[in-house]
């Protein structure tokens, strides 16, 4: 997707499916999802952690965090979900869980930085809607990293970088396509980059509505959703 409104990073060279596109935040990796009508299918864990579908915009958000912060959030059906249906994030080590607070397009508080910008869904270009991170806020944009929108090479530490206004002293995220919002972790700073040596690598984690741990075996990870008709991600 190409749009009036927000600037991309890179150049136009078009990568194939599962091409590092450029590297955010020092060391969350993009990668390709070749164009974005192909759903692989394909199940990504990190270190034993379930991260979603590669390469979907979701999987994307959700291993920034586990990277980033040492936390993730359960499955949904889409981005778009997000925004309605997730309450909490959760530390990966010890099951704590975090409130997200959602701050609509048009709040009176500024973008936040390493918040979840969330879009709504919008047939037949984002049936499921995206998401991104936002990983850089100045004083009329923001910079954000994601995985399947576009599928160009960076050239810096970003994807796009997208204007907002102040009218009436609310921030207006503008782009062509509708944005619910941004969604920020109150966690009063304790979320920290992951320890991998800390990790357990045996289970996977998956989540209740009450944002309590559970875990499986991780021996066949996807075997709740391999037959699902809508993809989980």
């Amino acid at each position: 997707m190409l749009e009036e409104d927000a600037e991309l990073s890179g150049n136009i060279s078009l990568a194939s499916f599962g091409e590092v596109l450029g590297i955010a935040s020092t060391n969350v990796s993009a990668y390709s999802n070749g164009n974005d009508s192909y759903i692989s299918k394909e199940y990504y864990n990190l270190y034993g952690i379930f991260m979603g579908m590669k390469w979907q915009c979701v999987e994307y958000a959700r291993r920034w965090l586990f990277i980033r912060k040492g936390c993730v959030f359960g499955s949904i059906e889409g981005a778009a979900d997000m925004w309605s249906e997730l309450a909490h994030v959760q530390r990966v080590i010890n099951g704590q869980c975090f409130p997200l607070t959602t701050h609509p397009n048009g709040s009176p508080y500024p973008p936040r930085n390493e918040s979840l910008l969330i879009y709504s869904r919008s047939s037949p270009d984002m049936p499921y809607g995206p998401v991104a991170v936002i990983v850089d806020v100045g004083l009329n944009f923001v910079r954000v990293a994601e995985e399947n929108f576009n599928f160009y090479y960076w050239s810096d530490n970003y994807a796009r970088q997208i204007p907002f206004v102040i009218k009436n002293g609310s921030y207006f995220i503008e782009d062509d396509y509708h944005i619910y919002g941004w969604m920020s972790i109150e966690d009063g700073n304790q979320l920290k980059p992951y320890i991998i040596a800390g990790l357990s690598t045996g289970c996977l984690i998956v989540f209740n509505v009450n944002c309590n741990v559970l875990t499986q075996s991780r021996r066949d990870p996807t075997i709740t959703i391999a037959n699902s008709t809508k993809p989980i991600q």
